[in-house]
């Protein structure tokens, strides 16, 4: 009978290692289905945000690429910008030069002007004073003839 109870009691004690197993197997198994769901579920949104970010990449790359063309396309218009400056300068450089020479051709001409009529009032001086003797000599001339001839007469 000590058997019988000893084997009635191992029965029942592996009956209740059994069920106690069973029951962590099963809490094992609900465990693991729910971290296979949250790993798609993390995998899911992993690869939702791989997506965005190559999709962001994408849109940058894009975005950078537009750039540099605008860029290069702002270098070219800088570099013609500041060929035509210089030309530019060069023409305003070349036109002040030109109006210095004319400058100074205006001043020599007006020296000449000043100096030609400084001769052409001293010129009209000296016929008008001319004109008066002349005149006069005349005015003499004709009142020495008459005399003369008032002279001769008597």
């Amino acid at each position: 009978m000590t058997l019988g109870l000893v084997v009635n009691r191992t029965h029942h004690n592996l009956k209740d290692e059994r069920d106690e197993l069973k029951t962590q197997v099963d809490a094992a198994q609900e465990t693991y289905k729910e971290l296979v769901a949250k790993h798609k579920q993390l995998d899911n949104e992993l690869r939702r945000e791989q997506l965005a970010v190559v999709n962001q990449l994408r849109k940058l790359e894009h975005e950078r690429v537009t750039l540099i063309g605008r860029n290069e396309t702002l270098e070219q218009n800088l570099q013609a910008l500041t060929d035509v400056r210089r030309e530019k300068t060069a023409e305003v450089l070349a036109v002040q030069e030109r109006n210095n020479r004319l400058a100074d051709q205006v001043d020599d001409l007006r020296s000449e002007i000043k100096s030609n009529q400084q001769a052409r009032d001293q010129a009209f001086v000296a016929v008008v004073k001319t004109t008066e003797e002349l005149h006069q000599l005349q005015g003499q001339l004709e009142h020495t003839l008459e005399r003369n001839s008032d002279l001769n007469e008597d």
